[in-house]
């Protein structure tokens, strides 16, 4: 069976936000698996030691148990599901001083987008991993045993397991879940009983005080995704051999994807974020053919002039926010 990759829709919001950070953040989780064992047979492991008398280490006698063939399609699928969310949340809490630890958000303004591809990429699961299970007990099961052959004596319990698993057993193995909860802010401490006045005053600034910090961990993210596509462009543009050389398509591509879902990735006012993506999309004027080959020489210098102008200016903004920050404390 083949598989579809859903991408994004190119509608974005635009209209620009001035709601507290605390009413743009939901919490989420994405989990995805498919059956892929691989495991190490130690005899193998022996005698390819033996043989080509290596180190050990060297060779890994890894097994396959199933073969790669039957679960290719839920591998594409789990991979561009695991992108696409990658892409479109945030992963904030890191900095030390932060309450609450790691966490992954989504933006409010990105959370259309982000359920639309949900529904649509978790039909197009549940379909590949009927398919899988239907076939489990007459082709896959058996085929894949016997594709191990010799390998199978050396198995231990566990492993030669997989080859007693019924249907409803390898079912539970493939999945594709997603949760998500609003992030409670300040205004949560309204509705808490028992609370005095000042311990409510103290606990809303101290919660407004963490959202700010995620608030400002979160775009300066953004701001970094931005900077690495163009500082991969930018070092294109320098080590590209016109003689030869490869350019691919993507270089202006993966600007394009990513600059269509920053403004709705922003925590709280986007404008600086915008301002960037506008620039940016300057650069994405450019086609591709006109970069390569001898003749594209003289693009290629000015695209990476105009990239170096951009990267200066993210620069700046992190350290106009740095600036900020520390004379707020």
């Amino acid at each position: 069976m083949s598989t579809t990759t859903y991408t994004q829709n190119p509608t974005p919001n635009t209209e620009e936000s001035n709601t507290p950070v605390t009413g743009n953040l939901l919490m989420c989780n994405m989990s995805i698996s498919y059956p892929h064992p691989q495991v190490k047979d130690r005899r193998a492991q022996k005698v390819l030691r033996d043989t080509f008398q290596c180190d050990e280490g060297v060779d890994s006698g890894t097994v396959t148990l199933l073969k790669p063939e039957f679960s290719a399609d839920l591998k594409m699928a789990a991979s561009a599901n695991r992108r696409f969310f990658a892409d479109n949340t945030l992963t904030i809490g890191k900095k030390q001083g932060v309450r609450g630890g790691i966490m992954t958000v989504i933006p409010t303004r990105n959370f259309w987008r982000v359920m639309d591809y949900w529904h649509k990429s978790k039909t197009a699961w549940d379909i590949l991993a009927q398919d899988y299970v239907s076939r489990w007990e007459s082709e896959i099961r058996p085929l894949s045993k016997a594709s191990i052959n010799l390998h199978y004596d050396n198995l231990s319990k566990s492993q030669a397991a997989w080859y007693t698993m019924s249907a409803e057993d390898i079912a539970d193995k493939i999945y594709y879940t997603f949760s998500k909860d609003p992030l409670a802010g300040p205004g949560a401490t309204q509705g808490m009983e028992g609370l005095t006045a000042d311990l409510r005053s103290e606990l809303e600034a101290e919660l407004q005080e963490k959202y700010d910090g995620l608030a400002d961990e979160a775009n300066a993210v953004l701001k970094d995704r931005l900077a690495k596509v163009v500082g991969d462009l930018k070092k294109k543009m320098h080590s590209y051999n016109p003689e030869g050389g490869r350019m691919s398509d993507t270089i202006i591509e993966n600007i394009k994807d990513l600059i269509e879902i920053l403004p709705d990735m922003c925590i709280g006012d986007n404008s600086e974020i915008v301002e960037l993506v506008d620039e940016a999309k300057l650069i994405c004027h450019w086609d591709v053919d006109m970069l390569r080959g001898e003749e594209g020489n003289e693009a290629r210098k000015e695209v990476a002039k105009d990239a170096s102008k951009l990267l200066k200016k993210i620069e700046v903004c992190n350290t106009a926010a740095d600036i900020t920050k520390m004379m707020s404390l």
